[in-house]
């Protein structure tokens, strides 16, 4: 049985998918467009487990599901009548990914570690494309997003029973040491 930390990151684009269903069956372009937007943010952060678990499930709904909608999407006025069963398609097989999730073998805990750091990178995925559309608000906020979810990275990249045993000297003291700069001050 896989982890419950992947398990719970596994199912967490789920919702997002189920509101983009909701608004593609709604007529709302906008809102389709916002929610897989959202899904694809946070889905860039967990893909991995899926992508190990089920190569050929990950392709089916990243190269081909995914890929399929947002060039739908792409259009001035798109056809939401065509959305609505591939996300539909998606969701089912999101489902799979899912169970795969859930009743696998648990995979190593450097893949929660490294779902950490590419779920904090996506609002910096987002700010730059906003900018480019001159979306100041938006650049703004995702920025500040990543801004935040970056400062909890510090735990997973560098653990607090470490940064409380070190302090700064033991680095320069160690830098100068080696350098042979601080052979002759008793910092060791």
């Amino acid at each position: 049985m896989g982890s419950m930390k992947e398990v719970g990151l596994v199912k967490s684009p789920r919702p997002m998918l189920v509101n983009t269903l909701d608004a593609a069956k709604r007529g709302d372009a906008a809102g389709t467009r916002a929610g897989v937007e959202a899904y694809d943010s946070v889905w860039n952060g967990i893909e991995v487990y899926v992508s190990t678990r089920s190569r050929p499930l990950y392709l089916e709904i990243e190269a081909g599901y995914q890929r399929k909608i947002e060039e739908l999407l792409r259009a001035p006025s798109p056809n939401l009548v065509e959305v609505v069963p591939l996300v539909e398609a998606m969701l089912a097989k999101y489902d799979e990914a899912i169970g795969n999730s859930e009743t696998g073998p648990a995979i190593s805990p450097l893949f929660d570690d490294v779902a950490a750091i590419r779920m904090a990178r996506a609002g910096l995925r987002a700010a730059g494309p906003a900018l480019k559309a001159g979306n100041l608000v938006k650049a703004r906020s995702s920025f500040s997003a990543f801004q935040n979810a970056s400062s909890r990275l510090t735990l997973v990249l560098w653990p607090a029973m470490t940064i409380e045993r070190l302090t700064t000297g033991d680095f320069i003291g160690r830098l100068l040491y080696r350098s042979g700069a601080g052979r002759d001050r008793d910092w060791f």
